[in-house]
């Protein structure tokens, strides 16, 4: 278990980053780009193959960190889908 200023440390930065995240997001909603939970982004491949592009834009281009923030948000959007899905997968195995 990290020490307390250790742990403050880890949920200071967390905390920021999401902040970061949810700005974002919100800016993106307010220019009308919605859809973030339409699941035929994600079974599609739509969100995996634009957190690929911002990812490789983020190490082969200028290393904007502003990149960083969007891979998070489109790995934001995966789990919220899985988090939607999980009961049909324990009740419809494959």
């Amino acid at each position: 278990m990290p020490n307390q200023h250790e742990h403050d440390r880890l949920i200071e930065a967390v905390d920021r980053f999401a902040a970061k995240m949810k700005a974002k997001l919100l800016a993106k909603a307010a220019d009308g780009k919605l859809g973030w939970d339409f699941d035929p982004y994600v079974q599609s491949g739509w969100c995996e193959q634009h957190m690929k592009d911002h990812y490789y834009r983020f190490v082969d281009g200028d290393g904007d960190p502003g990149q960083l923030v969007d891979i998070a948000n489109f790995a934001m959007f995966l789990d919220a889908y899985h988090e939607r899905h999980k009961d049909d997968a324990e009740t419809n195995p494959a």
